[in-house]
This record gives structure tokens, C-alpha cells and sequence, in this order.
């Protein structure tokens, strides 16, 4: 099966005039922009002619690390490194004129990026990072249910409206992966109205849903139905979290395990479009009833209090990445027990019940999916007993 690499390998010297952008190069962008492109590229928007080629960039950010691959994270890996690395070698990427790039960090609810990409006279393709290897990008993921707003929806509505700003004549893509591509959904539902009818496609590649359902019957959301695209992998796990539309199609994945199919750059691709399945697999489906199930359950008394043990419990490890604390494990793990049984016990009780009912949903929703296949043998039956 084809991925990522091998359509860079298959079309990388392709011009855009033979073969118009396709879904497949969203694919590759959403990919590489995890690698710390910000250290290469500023934040302003420049004029096509003084930006940078993203060939420029890339030995800029090679150089800006020694000429080292470094890891981009315990999940990440050097993969997006790797691959922008790559990209230098192919017109197709090499010669897009790369600005914009805003980098938001802070320790306590916000990490964001968004970068722009300048394709040929006419096309501005803003894309949006998804969640990096930083606790602060994970707990926003927590914050989209949990809060009222974060931080990181207000900069993609304002990275958008300025970036369109900066090239009024241009017909935009917007796009983004995992926590990307909600903010690129985000973003394109809540920016200006002249800046939402320039946009010509809108990608959200695996993207979480947001707190409630009411933005799937906007105005704004039904302008943008016919432009937008929503790809999910087989065993969606974060695609399928919150209020999310159903309106995705399903991509095949060369990872056996949920959460690793998550990874963009595991998508099949096929020619030039994506490798697509007829439905979810299973784990897929147990996701989504089990998170739409899950959120009934939410109530405003147990909610926050269990946040709050979330929060105390990611925020245990004295590391401020993943990387760090798979690095060191016997202290970050002693530093989240401690955290744990530091809890009160509105705080404990409200982690055991949510956490106990979530399983519950998550083993209703197994043996639903088995009725509805057919499968009724004597695991199925236990199961049924055990959740009834």
C-alpha cells in the first residue's frame, strides 16, 4: 500500500499545472509541518516575491539544528522531520513559497501553528498543526469539551482572516491533522464572511469534534458543506471524540493499533486520492458510540471536578513533553501516582464514576457493534451479560 512517501517519490516532480493539488498533498504538508518549521520561517506575511522557497526554509531549519535529525516527539518520532528533509528534493514542494508561520507556546493552554504556502499566482493554503508532542497541546484537547473557549480558536480565526488579508486575490485551501484539523473547520466556520467565500477546499484530516452540535446546522457550516472534506483512518479514535459530523469518509491505514492509525502519514493513497475503506472497523465504530454515549453522561456537578483530576495528573511530571516523560519514566510515574492519591475525594470519586462509566459505554458499544454484525458467539454473550 501507498503512502505519503511514495506519492512525494511518485509525483514530487509533478508541477501543479500537470496535476492540480490534491487531497493526497494535504497528506504530505500535515505531516511535515509537525517538524519545528517555525525556527526556519517568520511570522509575517510576505509578498511571493521576498518569501522564502520552502526549499530555502528546509536548510534554513536543517542548519538551525547542526545538520541533526532529532526526534519530533515520543509519537511523532523524526518521521516529519524526515520527510520535510525530503521535500527539498522535489519541485512540487520545493518551490511553494512558504510565510506566515505563527508559533503560540505557553505552559499552561496553548500551542499553536499556522503556517501559509503560496502555490503559484492564485492559491493561498493556510494549514494548521495538530496536537505536538507538548502536555500543554494535550490538555487542549481536554479544554475543547471542557471550556468555554481556548486559546487556540481565536488564533486560527485571526491567523485566517490576516493571512487572507495579506493576499486578497488569492483562492484559499485551508487544512490541518488531529487538533489541526479541528482548528481548520474552526477557523473556516468562524472567520469573515468574505474571507469564507474565497475558500475552494477545507480539510479536516482526523480532527476531534467540538463540545455541542448546534455549529452542524449553521449558515456558515451549510456555505461550507460542498467544499469540505473529511477524512477519518478505519480505527478512528480522535477523529471520533466530541460532536463531530458524520459526513467523513474513511481512509485504509498500514497501522494495526487505534491510536497509531492516526498518523497521517500511514494513510494509504492510491494514484493521487486516498486508499478508501466502506466503513469504519470496529474499533472505529466503538469509539464513536462510546464518546457519544460518554458525553450524555457529562454533568455540571462531576465535569469539572473531573478536569481537574486530569489536569493534576498530565500535569503531574516535572516534563513538559511526552518525550520527556517516556524519557523518564520512574519519575514521571512516581510524580503521577503522587498526584493521583493527592486528589480529594469529590475529585477521586468523580475520576472513578466518569472513568467506570466510559468503560461501560465502551463495552455497550462492543456488543451493539457484535449484534449488528452477526456475531453472537460465547465472548459476544459474556459481554452482553457483563454491560446490561
Amino acid at each position: 500500500m501507498k503512502v505519503c512517501t511514495d506519492y512525494v517519490h511518485q509525483y514530487g516532480n509533478t508541477s501543479y499545472e500537470e496535476l492540480p493539488f490534491r487531497t493526497a498533498d494535504t497528506f504530505v504538508l500535515c505531516n511535515v509541518i509537525y517538524a519545528p518549521i517555525e525556527k526556519a520561517v517568520g511570522d509575517g506575511f510576505l509578498p511571493a516575491e521576498d518569501a522564502k522557497t520552502l526549499a530555502q526554509a528546509i536548510d534554513d531549519f536543517y542548519d538551525y539544528f547542526d545538520r541533526k535529525v532529532i526526534s519530533c516527539g515520543f509519537v511523532l518520532t523524526a518521521a516529519p522531520f524526515l520527510g520535510l528533509l525530503e521535500l527539498k528534493n522535489y519541485p512540487r514542494y520545493a518551490d511553494l513559497k512558504v510565510t506566515g508561520c505563527r508559533f503560540v507556546l505557553n505552559k499552561t493552554d496553548t500551542s499553536f501553528l499556522g503556517i501559509s504556502f503560496l502555490l503559484g499566482d492564485d492559491t493561498l493554503l493556510v494549514f494548521f498543526r495538530g496536537t505536538d508532542d507538548t502536555i500543554v497541546g494535550w490538555l487542549e484537547d481536554v479544554d475543547i469539551f471542557a471550556k468555554e473557549s481556548i486559546p487556540s480558536q481565536k488564533l486560527c480565526i485571526d491567523y485566517l482572516n490576516e493571512a487572507a488579508a495579506a493576499y486578497p486575490d488569492r483562492k484559499i485551501i485551508v487544512a490541518g491533522h488531529s487538533k489541526g484539523g479541528y482548528l481548520a473547520l474552526y477557523s473556516a466556520l468562524f472567520c469573515k464572511p468574505e474571507v469564507r467565500s474565497r475558500i475552494v477546499q477545507l480539510y479536516n484530516h482526523d480532527g476531534p469534534g467540538d463540545k455541542n452540535y448546534a455549529w452542524i446546522e449553521t449558515a456558515e457550516f451549510e456555505q461550507l458543506a460542498p467544499v469540505y472534506h473529511h477524512f477519518v483512518p478505519g480505527k478512528s479514535m480522535f477523529g471520533m471524540m466530541l460532536c463531530h459530523d458524520d459526513n467523513y469518509k474513511i481512509v485504509k491505514s498500514n497501522r494495526f493499533f487505534a491510536p497509531f492509525q492516526h498518523d497521517i502519514s500511514s494513510w494509504g493513497i492510491e494514484d493521487t486520492e486516498p486508499l478508501e475503506i466502506p466503513e469504519l472497523e470496529f474499533m472505529g465504530k466503538m469509539f464513536n458510540f462510546t464518546f457519544r454515549d460518554f458525553l450524555t453522561s457529562l454533568d455540571p456537578e462531576r465535569t469539572p471536578k473531573f478536569y481537574d483530576a486530569i489536569l493534576a495528573i498530565l500535569f503531574a511530571p516535572a516534563e513538559e513533553t511526552l518525550l520527556g516523560v517516556t524519557s523518564h519514566p520512574v519519575a514521571s510515574v512516581r510524580d503521577i501516582v503522587k498526584a493521583a492519591a493527592g486528589l480529594s475525594k469529590d475529585h477521586k470519586k468523580a475520576l472513578r464514576s466518569l472513568g467506570g462509566e466510559f468503560v461501560s459505554f465502551a463495552g455497550k458499544a462492543a456488543v451493539r457493534i457484535a449484534k449488528e454484525a452477526g456475531k453472537q458467539n460465547a465472548k459476544i454473550k459474556t459481554l452482553a451479560r457483563i454491560f446490561a
